[in-house]
């Protein structure tokens, strides 16, 4: 089926059916990057047998410095700097060809061997020296992939959860108990003692039962707030101030002889 380059999507790609066309499970492809299965340690005997000796660290050229030592010398002297000058040189070309090999080596195994030899070394084998940074890097990504179900695991069970009462799973087993207490969220007050107009309807709070009285601290704190709190008339300057006085309560004059009550 071709779906690539200038030919995607194409016929095979949108109209043939998966019934004619069936996954087999030889043919699964995952996201893994991990190394084919078959590339895994299975007891070989030439395991650990591939290696290759590191190179020198620093190549020693300090040879090239006795080609410019144009100082007086005795022979023997001479002779003997024409020793070391020849011995070094050849260390350094030996050195020189085992670090181009080293990398000519490394390049081969990353681009032709990048899963690992059958056999011998791979990103799976314990202990490897080879594929010892790639092998890191896989367990790194596996330790981070395992942090990462649990944290997921964890939100996708809390997002499955749900209340009893919001399940039903306890619907009328009790009666008796209060409203809303189920519920594990903030609750209103509905208790009629303590909130009453909850508990009223139209009806009652169009035409209420009651009458409000004349209340001298609610209208001067009323005034207060209109004014601003000047006690003063801002034209005329004059004090308007008001009194509030509420007339008492009428009664008829006590009987002769009763005691006189004032309230």
């Amino acid at each position: 089926m071709a779906t690539y380059g200038h030919v995607r999507p194409s016929v095979s790609f949108t109209s043939e059916p998966r019934v004619t066309r069936a996954m087999k499970e030889h043919l699964a492809i995952d996201m893994s990057n991990l190394p084919n299965p078959f590339l895994d340690p299975r007891g070989d005997l030439r395991e650990g047998t591939l290696s290759y000796p590191q190179p020198p660290k620093e190549v020693d050229d300090g040879f090239v410095q006795c080609y410019k030592n144009h100082s007086l010398m005795l022979p023997s002297e001479r002779y003997k700097e024409h020793l070391y000058m020849k011995k070094a040189e050849k260390k350094w070309h030996e050195d020189r060809e085992t670090v181009f090999r080293y990398r000519k080596r490394m390049q081969v195994l990353e681009r032709h061997y990048p899963g690992g030899v059958v056999g011998m070394d791979g990103p799976t084998h314990p202990g490897t020296e080879l594929y010892g940074d790639r092998r890191q890097h896989l367990i790194n990504q596996q330790d981070r992939r395992s942090a990462h179900d649990v944290r997921r695991a964890e939100f996708l069970d809390g997002q499955q959860m749900a209340q009893d009462a919001t399940a039903f799973r306890n619907y009328g087993s009790a009666a008796t108990l209060p409203r809303s207490r189920d519920i594990c969220i903030q609750r209103k007050c509905v208790d009629q003692q303590l909130h009453p107009v909850r508990f009223m309807d139209t009806h009652e709070r169009l035409f209420p039962d009651f009458m409000p009285e004349w209340d001298p601290e609610y209208a001067a704190a009323i005034r207060s707030h209109e004014t601003r709190g000047r006690s003063y008339d801002p034209i005329t300057g004059a004090e308007n101030t008001p009194v509030y006085k509420v007339a008492e309560r009428w009664e008829p004059p006590p009987l002769p002889g009763m005691p006189h009550s004032k309230k």
